[in-house]
């Protein structure tokens, strides 16, 4: 009866330390990829999140941050529903590019993130462009929008229907109806 217990309780210790060693080996994959954790959760069950501030990083270089207040993903579908989303693209030369809208979707498998209302992009050079709706595709730095779009900036207005920007490049091309504005830039007082 003795010998039972002992081969009992050391089956016990080794079951025990194995979940251990397993789970510390889970955790330690967990924590160095955390999207993995949305994934997984994504692929069983419906979530809701709350203040989401996800970075991509490619090598040791910032790619895109996706900032949302609230974000649900249900389990029938492939994308996120964003509220108050913003999309920030770095690119290599340093300078920033900011996507912002009132809600959005993001397709983490097919790399898109689209805003809707109010839309508009931003850059540190003082141009923006504002819309309805952006679609802007991840991987191949592509914004479009098939609505009327102005862009604005020191010196210049340009409205159309329709336009695609090489975000990479910073090249816009519209696609309709364009019309222009061109004036001398003003000064800022103090400057």
């Amino acid at each position: 009866m003795a010998g039972k217990i002992k081969y009992i309780i050391l089956a016990a210790l080794v079951a025990f330390l194995g979940l251990g060693v397993g789970f510390s080996v889970l955790r330690a994959n967990l924590l160095k990829r955390p999207e993995l954790i949305l994934e997984e959760a994504a692929r069983r069950m419906d979530l809701n999140l709350k203040d989401i501030d996800y970075t991509q990083i490619s090598g040791d270089r910032k790619e895109w941050t996706l900032k949302a207040k609230q974000v649900s993903y249900e389990q029938n579908q492939d994308t996120f529903n964003l509220e108050e989303v913003r999309v920030i693209v770095y690119r290599p030369s340093g300078m920033e590019i900011e996507i912002k809208g009132k809600v959005g979707l993001f397709n983490r498998k097919e790399g898109w993130v689209q805003v809707k209302g109010d839309s508009e992009l931003k850059n540190d050079r003082g141009f923006k462009l504002e819309a309805e709706t952006f679609l802007y595709n991840l991987d191949k730095q592509e914004l479009t929008s098939p609505d009327m779009v102005l862009l604005s900036g020191p010196g210049l207005k340009i409205r159309g229907r329709g336009i695609m920007v090489d975000v990479a490049q910073w090249k816009v091309v519209f696609k309709a109806e364009v019309t222009s504005e061109w004036h001398e830039p003003t000064e800022k007082k103090g400057a």
